[in-house]
């Protein structure tokens, strides 16, 4: 029984780290993040329970068949080939196209948003900083790789039976990570027309399923990047206070005191610097 539950142990531990290497690459594991725990918690317990296992079978505490000479190439198949076959598979028949792009698309921009984002303010030097830097353009091609093949299911999707949320929010948030690259980088044209292109679907499904608050939330996700992107760029500034009026019901009813105290903000700034001119 001992045996079985360290074995177990093991195994999980395994599988654990392969997953995760499944969903964002062996790149993602040392991307910080939250996304990683799951292989680091892996990493730990295997690591932990291997050396302890291997101390109590050393001093005859428990009795581990592994760690014998004649068991132990017949037995690291089934720790190393068994998780690797679950990489493949996870990887190539249980993801949708286009979602190991996006994972590791977004995790990055994840990241560079703790380092070249502050809502409402250009920060130069960071965005000349972003636009420099190799990762940021393959990031760029990866949300596009991804976009273009959930597109594709999207266009499937909507002939066929009613779309829950979990059906469009990837492609929508590929659409907004995007656009918040984009804006991070300053290419605001760039990252206007990617949020019009979510508004796009966005907006009709909101419209039509007035009770769904994930669609509703989505939409003004969408309405709070334009009304920024438009806020930073310091163009068309009754249209980023209209979006923002847009986005403060929804954002009041469901309790988002920060997010309302920042638009009020937002909307005063701007109607000041609307008066000045």
């Amino acid at each position: 029984m001992q045996q079985l539950i360290f074995y177990i142990i093991i195994l999980g531990s395994s599988y654990a780290i392969t997953n995760t290497w499944a969903k964002y690459g062996w790149l993602g594991l040392g991307m910080p993040g939250a996304h990683r725990e799951p292989a680091l918690t892996g990493v730990f317990i295997g690591s932990i329970f291997g050396a302890i296992g291997s101390l109590l079978n050393k001093y005859g505490y428990i009795h581990l068949t592994l760690f014998e000479d004649k068991y132990f190439w017949t037995s690291l198949p089934i720790f190393t080939i068994n998780p690797f076959v679950w990489l493949l598979c996870k990887r190539y028949i249980l993801m949708r196209v286009g979602e190991f792009d996006y994972n590791r698309a977004i995790i990055r921009t994840k990241h560079w948003t703790k380092v070249y984002y502050v809502p409402g303010q250009a920060l130069q030097n960071e965005s000349e900083m972003l636009r420099d830097f190799p990762l940021a353009q393959k990031t760029i091609e990866l949300f596009l790789r991804a976009i273009s093949a959930l597109e594709y299911h999207w266009s499937e999707l909507v002939t066929g039976e009613p779309l829950e949320f979990r059906s469009y929010e990837t492609l929508l948030k590929a659409y907004e990570e995007l656009a918040l690259l984009y804006r991070m980088m300053h290419r605001f044209n760039e990252a206007q027309a990617i949020l019009a292109k979510a508004l796009e679907i966005a907006e009709p499904l909101a419209d039509c399923n007035l009770g769904n608050k994930n669609l509703a939330i989505a939409r003004n996700l969408i309405w709070f990047s334009q009304a920024e992107t438009y806020q930073v760029e310091g163009i068309e500034s009754h249209k980023a206070i209209e979006l923002y009026e847009r986005c403060l019901p929804l954002a009041q009813e469901l309790g988002f005191n920060r997010d309302v105290q920042m638009m009020n903000g937002f909307i005063e700034k701007l109607r000041k610097k609307e008066e000045e001119k």
